[in-house]
C-alpha cells in the first residue's frame, strides 16, 4: 500500500477503474507566506515515488486487459483495446513481419514479468505443480519464458490468420490419418465435429488442419459482441473468418451449436475455463479442478465426434499438431449422464496433462483453475 503523497493518486485512479464515481468538490485552501511555510514534501524522494507510481499505473493499464476500460464487473470475455489499435497491430505485422514485432514485445513482457505479479498468480499455481522441485528463482525464470512464449504465440496466430502463414511450417506427423478418419466416407463428411482445445499452445492454429473447405467453422466462446479483436479478425480474414456463437447468450447459444453440428459444420470451443454451472470436477496435475462439460454435452446431443486438439511451437517457424480422437460420446442411459460427462471430462483433463508434460512452458491459462 503506498504512503505519503502518491497514496491519493493511486486511490483516485483505482476508484475510477473500479467504476466508483469520483466527484470534484471546491474547497478553500490557505497557504501561509513563504517565510512561514513548512513543507514535508521531499523534492527528490517524493517526486521519484510519484513518477514511479505513474509509470506503474500506465503500464498496468496498457498490459492488463481488465484495466483498459473502467466499469463494474471486471473482464467479460472481451479482448478490449481499440479497433484502431488492433488494425495498427495487423498493419505492422503485414509490413514488418513477425521478427521485429516479437523483438518489440520483449521489454513489455519483461516489465509485465517484473512488476505485475498479481496478474500472474494462475501461472504461478501451474508452475508450482508442474515443477514442484524448483526453487522460487527457477520458477520465476520459467514464468518469464512462458510469458514470452505467450506473446510470441499471439503474433504467430494473427500472422497466420492474416496472411496464410507461408513462413510457418506445420508438423502433422503426430496425427496421421486423422482427416481421413473424419472425412473418409459420405456419412462421415455429413457429420458435424466438435474441436475441443484449451489455453495451451496455439490451438487456434490447430483448427486449420481439421478445417474442411466445405464446412463452416463456428467458435463457441464467451464474448463481448463489440469486441474489437474479433471485428478486426473478421475484416482481416474475410470469407475465411469463422462465425461466433456467444456462450453468454444462454440457451440460444446451445441450440445454435447443436444445430451447426447437426448440419455438418465444425464447432470449436475452449474446454479449460468454467463459464456457467455445467462443469465436472476432475484431477489435473495431482489436484482437483473444474472443467466445463457444456461442449461435451452438446456434442453428445448432436451425435457428432469430438477431437481434442492442440498445436505447439517447436521452434521459431515450426508448429506441431497434437490430437486425441475422434471420440464418440454416447450416453449409456439417462440416469448415468452425469457419470458419463465426468468420465469424458477426466479424459480431456488427462489429455491436457499429457500435453503439459511435452510442452510445459506453453500453458497460457492465466486464471487459477485450482482455486475452486
Amino acid at each position: 500500500v503506498p504512503s505519503r503523497y502518491q497514496w491519493e493518486v493511486e486511490v483516485l485512479v483505482r476508484a475510477v477503474w473500479a467504476g466508483i464515481p469520483v466527484v470534484d468538490h471546491p474547497c478553500r485552501v490557505f497557504y501561509p507566506p513563504a517565510e512561514e511555510r513548512v513543507s514535508s514534501y521531499r523534492k527528490f524522494v517524493d517526486t521519484a515515488r510519484i513518477s514511479w507510481l505513474n509509470a506503474h499505473l500506465i503500464a498496468e493499464r496498457v498490459l492488463w486487459p481488465p484495466r483498459w476500460f473502467p466499469g463494474k464487473g471486471g473482464w467479460r470475455g472481451s479482448s478490449r483495446g481499440f479497433t484502431l489499435g488492433w488494425k495498427l497491430y495487423l498493419w505492422q505485422l503485414k509490413l514488418l513481419g513477425r521478427g521485429p514485432v516479437k523483438v518489440a514485445l520483449v521489454p513489455l513482457v519483461t516489465f509485465y514479468w517484473l512488476f505485475l505479479g498479481a496478474q500472474q498468480r494462475g501461472v504461478d499455481a501451474y508452475l508450482a505443480r508442474r515443477f514442484p522441485d524448483d526453487g522460487a528463482l527457477q520458477r520465476s525464470l520459467k514464468r518469464f519464458r512462458l510469458l514470452l512464449n505467450f506473446a510470441y504465440s499471439i503474433v504467430d496466430r494473427v500472422y497466420v490468420l492474416q496472411t496464410g502463414g507461408s513462413a510457418v511450417q506445420f508438423d502433422r506427423s503426430a496425427v496421421p490419418g486423422l482427416q481421413e478418419k473424419l472425412y473418409a466416407t459420405e456419412e462421415a463428411r455429413s457429420r458435424g465435429l466438435l474441436m475441443l482445445s484449451g489455453h495451451l499452445g496455439n490451438a487456434d492454429l490447430g483448427g486449420m488442419m481439421l478445417r474442411n473447405q466445405e464446412r463452416q467453422v463456428h467458435l463457441l466462446l464467451y464474448q463481448d459482441p463489440n469486441d474489437p479483436y474479433f471485428q478486426v479478425l473478421e475484416d482481416a480474414m474475410g470469407e475465411r473468418a469463422p462465425k461466433f456463437i456467444q456462450i453468454n447468450a444462454g440457451r440460444v447459444a446451445a441450440i445454435a451449436a447443436v444445430n451447426a453440428m447437426r448440419d455438418g459444420d465444425v464447432v470449436a470451443a475452449k474446454g479449460d475455463r468454467v463459464v456457467d454451472d455445467r462443469y465436472a470436477e476432475v484431477t489435473f496435475l495431482g489436484d482437483p479442478i473444474r472443467v466445463p462439460t457444456g461442449p461435451l454435452l452438446l456434442a453428445a446431443m448432436a451425435k457428432c465426434p469430438v477431437v481434442f486438439l492442440g498445436c505447439f511451437a517447436e521452434g521459431p517457424d515450426l508448429y506441431r499438431f497434437e490430437a486425441s480422437g475422434p471420440h464418440e460420446l454416447v450416453f449409456t442411459d439417462r440416469k448415468n449422464r452425469d457419470a458419463d460427462l465426468q468420465r469424458w471430462a477426466q479424459l480431456w483433463a488427462d489429455t491436457l496433462e499429457q500435453w503439459t508434460e511435452r510442452y510445459p512452458l506453453q500453458w497460457y491459462n492465466f486464471f487459477d483453475p485450482w482455486a475452486l
